[in-house]
């Protein structure tokens, strides 16, 4: 049975604001043709999360199912992780946690291309897949 885990951010906004969840956040589109400074940014943010995203091979023989979870995480100006958490679960907290993971492995991510910018909030949907 062949396995992929994909990482993408569904959503095409980020927040921007103080580099922390509570309070104070704008919401910015990411995926702007006319922002080639933010589109570039995220397309690493993704590119590293994607290079730490495996299926956990434990739940393989014993799940035998995907799953889709969103999770919403925080990267601070100078490109450190701020927070990460399961706005969406898949159902299978491994799953979950392994996601969870993989943003924590991905990090510390480039500097924020915006220097008035203290910090993003970004939702990003995971996907687990098993193909027979």
């Amino acid at each position: 049975m062949a396995t992929a885990a994909t990482a993408g951010a569904e959503s095409g906004n980020a927040l921007v604001g103080q580099g922390h969840k509570d309070g104070g956040w704008k919401e910015v589109d990411i995926y702007a043709a006319d922002d080639p400074q933010w589109s570039s940014y995220f397309d690493i943010v993704r590119k590293r999360i994607k290079g730490k995203f495996r299926y956990p091979p434990e739940e393989i023989d014993r799940r035998k199912s995907g799953g889709t979870l969103m999770v919403r995480f925080g990267i601070k100006k100078n490109g450190e992780l701020s927070f990460t958490e399961v706005m969406r679960t898949s159902g299978n907290e491994a799953l979950d946690r392994n996601a969870v993971e993989a943003i924590r492995q991905a990090a510390p991510f480039p500097r924020l291309p915006q220097e008035n910018v203290q910090g993003i909030n970004v939702p990003m949907d995971m996907h687990y897949i098993l193909h027979k």
